[in-house]
C-alpha cells in the first residue's frame, strides 16, 4: 500500500528455510510489481522495456546465477549415443 515500501507478504526467511531444506541456492527475489506483468503481457519484458531499472538488474542477476550453477553440472551425453545390444555368437 505504500510506494517504495518493502512488504514481505510471504513472511521473512521463507526462501532461506526452503533453500536449506532442499539444499538449493537462493538465486534472488523480485518485487511484486504490476509493471512486470504488464510489460511481459505486452511482449516487452522488463529487461527490454526498462533495461536500466532495478527490477531488470534483479532479473539479470538471477539469470547469471542460474547460468553459473548450470555450468557446474556434469554433462550427460548418454541420450545422444546409439543404443548397442550385445548378443553371443
Amino acid at each position: 500500500p505504500h510506494c517504495g515500501h518493502l512488504e514481505r507478504i510471504f513472511g521473512e526467511g521463507g526462501a532461506k528455510r526452503l533453500s536449506e531444506q532442499y539444499d538449493v541456492p537462493i538465486l534472488g527475489s523480485l518485487p511484486l510489481d504490476p509493471a512486470i506483468r504488464q510489460e511481459a503481457d505486452s511482449g516487452r519484458p522488463t529487461v527490454i522495456a526498462e533495461p536500466e531499472s532495478e527490477t531488470a538488474g534483479l532479473f539479470l542477476s538471477i539469470a547469471r546465477k542460474a547460468a553459473a550453477a548450470l555450468s557446474q553440472l556434469p554433462v550427460d551425453h548418454s541420450a545422444s549415443l546409439p543404443k548397442l545390444k550385445l548378443v553371443k555368437a
